[in-house]
């Protein structure tokens, strides 16, 4: 999954990048958006019954992942820091 930033102003899109959803795109419309099986945004599975909330705050984007460690490019990623805004 990557995302983008396309408009300053805040809104922020997020697109898949394998398996069934390949290519898709969803703009977080109103500054959240869920991932998981209940309840959530969008319906998706998930090792850990739990779900993730991209957040946006202060133009900048938060992942939370409850138990689950995060990772980005392959390392793991300080949830108190917002993703970085390119090269994901």
């Amino acid at each position: 999954m990557a995302y983008l930033m396309v408009n300053p102003k805040s809104s922020w899109k997020i697109r898949f990048l394998g398996h069934v959803l390949q290519g898709r795109e969803v703009w977080l419309n109103e500054g959240n958006l869920s991932l998981g099986e209940k309840g959530c945004d969008i319906c998706i599975p998930l090792t850990i019954n739990e779900k993730i909330i991209l957040r946006e705050q202060a133009d900048n984007l938060f992942v939370d992942a409850g138990k689950a460690r995060v990772r980005v490019n392959g390392r793991r990623f300080n949830p108190n820091k917002p993703l970085p805004s390119s090269g994901v």
